[in-house]
């Protein structure tokens, strides 16, 4: 008989469960929001969130920043550019280097789909007491160290 069938679980097993719960939860909730009609997806959200934090990136260090790989963020980029979302140009500095820049439409677009995953924090937010929210920041912000590490 194994610890979680006698009801023994160790501190592992628990947290294990209570990540892949959180995990699955997150998960679908992302499903279910990029259901809805989106103006992006999920991976061009990050592309332009990572460049509207630092405009003027290039495409490697876009791909960094949104954590995808160069030619994946390439092929969005090709996309965003015929939608007129973002704008490309050669470096002055470097002929290798393209410099991406968000367009007017871009700068609406990435600020509408912003409200929206802000109105939902929100929403969540408000589900929590204030002590709630102060542990979750807390062990929120601990875990972005300890994953970013490994």
């Amino acid at each position: 008989m194994s610890a979680v069938e006698t009801g023994q679980e160790t501190d592992l097993e628990r947290f294990t469960a209570a990540w892949d719960d959180f995990a699955n939860a997150l998960r679908r909730a992302r499903s279910r929001a990029w259901q809805q009609p989106a103006p992006l997806t999920p991976a061009q959200y990050h592309l332009l969130l990572a460049l509207s934090h630092e405009p003027g990136l290039g495409v490697g260090d876009m791909a960094a920043a949104a954590g995808c790989t160069s030619p994946t963020a390439s092929r969005i980029l090709d996309g965003l550019e015929r939608d007129g979302v973002v704008a490309r140009e050669g470096s002055t500095e470097d002929r290798r280097r393209t410099i991406v820049s968000l367009t007017a439409k871009g700068k609406r677009v990435l600020s509408r789909q912003r409200r929206k995953h802000d109105q939902k924090k929100q929403r969540l937010y408000d589900q929590l007491s204030p002590a709630e929210r102060r542990q979750a920041e807390a062990l929120l912000r601990r875990l972005a160290e300890v994953i970013a590490d490994l």
